[in-house]
């Protein structure tokens, strides 16, 4: 009986670890001086206990303001949630997200954060790369997916929304890691 227990959370294990966890983010297009907000998605099959990632912005692209209500924003998805941020010693702005009443974020898709960014007055025109890195999650265990991409047009007029997935996404399958 014991053999049969065993082998029956072996293979509940084995099934559980092959879900997806994908963060995105957009391309965006902003003029010098304008303000704008960039979601940081999320598509996972399964419940996540929480979420930490370190935010990096290029040169001529900053954050509203110094305080983390200027910064970042929950979601309808993450009402609830914790965010502890703090300023890092290699540039990066690094976000923890939990809910401290221990309800994980439920499987599911869209924003769970949104970034409240800005093109400096004297921004340099053309593209810029904002980057997540040292993205992870606990499912319950701790799961490190690649650094996720996204670009910034610089341009001097208002552009459409361009959005290259491909290049945007971390995708982790617990299996893979």
């Amino acid at each position: 009986m014991r053999k049969y227990i065993i082998f029956t959370m072996l293979i509940l294990g084995t099934l559980s670890s092959n879900a997806d966890v994908v963060f995105s983010m957009p391309d965006l297009n902003l003029t010098p001086g304008e303000k704008a907000t960039l979601a940081i998605n999320l598509e996972n099959d399964v419940n996540i206990d929480g979420f930490e990632m370190k935010v990096f912005l290029p040169e001529g692209i900053s954050f509203q303001g110094s305080t983390k209500t200027q910064r970042v924003e929950t979601t309808e998805r993450t009402d609830g949630f914790t965010v502890s941020a703090a300023n890092q010693a290699d540039g990066s702005y690094k976000m923890m997200v939990v809910n401290m009443d221990g309800e994980p974020l439920k499987a599911g898709e869209g924003a769970v954060l949104n970034l409240l960014i800005q093109a400096d007055e004297d921004a340099v025109l053309g593209s810029k790369e904002v980057r997540l890195g040292t993205v992870r999650y606990s499912n319950p265990d701790l799961v490190k997916l690649d650094d996720v991409k996204s670009t910034i047009y610089v341009t001097e007029s208002v552009l459409e929304l361009a959005n290259e997935a491909d290049n945007n996404v971390a995708i982790a399958s617990a299996a893979a890691s």
